[in-house]
């Protein structure tokens, strides 16, 4: 009987406490991405630049500059980007040594009318996401990754 008052005595003040405070407010974003693919040795990577959903009209341009090692197969494909315009360059600088991973940088750029969050991520099917940057319209963003 004692041990029940006393664990009432101290749960009730934290069990107020909790209760007094609302929850923390917070909107989850619904993501506008477009995705060309990067395609190394074969193995495909989306590379996903994106706003939120409402911010779409927003976007008055974006860029995705691709750098690989020079002596790697590479290629981008998926070019119908259709949600805002995006130019994607593929460009070469090194030489992949052939131990472990290929290295793979990206850097992304959005430029839109207003302020707005922006991502970058770097996905693998089956894999999930490999390397994500987030950040804001007009800052560029850069992931690197090895595949």
């Amino acid at each position: 009987m004692q041990r029940r008052f006393l664990l009432a005595l101290v749960l009730l003040p934290i069990l107020a406490l909790g209760l007094s405070r609302a929850p923390a407010a917070h909107a989850d974003l619904i993501w506008c991405f477009d995705d060309p693919v990067l395609v190394v040795n074969g193995t495909p990577v989306l590379l996903k630049v994106g706003v939120p959903l409402d911010r779409r009209g927003a976007v008055v341009s974006s860029s995705l500059t691709v750098t690989v090692p020079e002596n790697v197969t590479a290629h981008l494909a998926g070019a119908s980007i259709t949600n805002f315009p995006i130019a994607v360059t593929l460009t070469r600088s090194g030489v992949y040594s052939g131990v472990g991973p290929v290295p793979v940088s990206v850097a992304g750029l959005v430029v839109a009318s207003t302020a707005s969050p922006a991502i970058l991520q770097a996905t693998r099917p089956s894999v999930g996401v490999v390397a994500q940057s987030v950040g804001s319209a007009g800052i560029p963003l850069v992931i690197n990754f090895g595949m």
